[in-house]
């Protein structure tokens, strides 16, 4: 079988870390060959294995492209479209050189309603979602009355090196770490919410650290808000996640609105209780009370309650763990990988 991913993305933010996941799980199966089609400049090729045996194409997004690109390779058994701009050109691929394809739907909100958009997830073989909400999302975009598949977001499994987390405990030594991993997008993924919440912390005069890693466009705006506070810090982007994971003491997600939150998994795949909003699809990996903590959404102040509830509720804190690294199987990369295989095989 031969597989196209699509993934038009300029940086290398959730989707193209899931993208780079499932690349490399399917690569393990026997019988298939895979080709990845980037724009160019994109990051995403950049952390495949060394000596991985997918093939790199770079190009455009354009319906030009789409049938210049055909001209030269044609023998694809299936299209896989990972992000909105991936939709459209295999759209025109199939149009132009019969493939099908199936997409990936990571977004919670429902893509726009112009024809041209509309033909483009309809035309697809399947529209595969990511958590409940979304699958509820595009079922009413499509006006479709049977149920689409709904596949999760893997967990990474990131190495970790033991001396390298000691080193990162050492640098805040009698301090409750408090970690979130994360674009800095705050109208996403609420990081203003956690500088609320160490706000109240610090006027409690508790020993938590709030440490954000990341990077994006509202790195500037958030490190005005958090100068002088003294307990909560911007990290920087960092490739050795696994680490910085295995050294935090809580893990917060307070986001205004996300398709699945796949950074939890990776939190409790470190064995790390985990607080985070009761939005998109996030209820669907974080269980009340049973594998985490909910929230209310851009609530600084519920936040830190929650916060202090876990670190002083020894049972419900070990209960969440335990139950946590219990699900976290159905998240498995191999399981993903199979699911996706037998869409592809369908």
């Amino acid at each position: 079988m031969n597989i196209l991913h699509v993934n038009f993305a300029r940086g290398f933010r959730g989707g193209e870390r899931q993208t780079l996941a499932l690349i490399q799980s399917l690569a393990a199966l026997p019988g298939l060959k895979q080709t990845l089609l980037v724009r160019r400049g994109s990051e995403l090729p950049e952390y495949l294995d060394p000596g991985n045996s997918v093939r790199i194409i770079r190009g455009h997004h354009s319906m030009l492209h789409a049938w210049k690109f055909g001209r030269h390779f044609s023998d694809f058994d299936v299209v896989h479209a990972h992000e909105a701009k991936a939709v459209k050109w295999a759209f025109w691929y199939q149009r132009f050189h019969q493939a099908p394809y199936i997409v990936t739907r990571r977004i919670i909100k429902s893509p726009k309603r112009n024809p041209l958009t509309f033909k483009a997830y309809a035309r697809a073989r399947h529209v595969v979602a990511i958590s409940s909400y979304i699958q509820n999302v595009m079922q009413d975009y499509l006006h479709s009355n049977r149920s689409l598949p709904l596949i999760p977001d893997a967990l990474s499994r990131h190495p970790v090196n033991q001396e390298q987390v000691e080193a990162i405990r050492a640098s805040y030594p009698g301090k409750t770490l408090v970690g979130h991993v994360g674009a800095l997008v705050d109208a996403d993924k609420g990081q203003s919410v956690i500088i609320e919440a160490a706000t109240l912390a610090k006027q409690a005069g508790s020993d938590f650290h709030f440490l954000m890693l990341g990077r994006g466009p509202d790195e500037a705006e958030l490190k005005t808000h958090i100068d002088g506070l003294g307990n909560i810090e911007l990290a920087g982007f960092h490739t050795d996640i696994g680490n910085w994971m295995a050294a935090f003491d809580y893990f917060v997600f307070p986001s205004h609105r996300e398709g699945l939150g796949s950074s939890l998994l990776d939190a409790m795949a470190a064995n790390k209780p985990v607080i985070a909003s009761a939005v998109g699809g996030i209820p669907d990996i974080v269980h009340h009370e049973e594998t985490g903590l909910l929230v209310p959404p851009a609530s600084g102040k519920a936040l830190w309650q929650a916060l202090q509830r876990l670190h002083t509720d020894v049972r419900l804190r070990k209960r969440c763990i335990h139950n946590a690294s219990e699900a976290l199987a159905k998240y498995s990369p191999e399981n993903i990988a199979q699911a996706y295989l037998e869409i592809y095989q369908s």
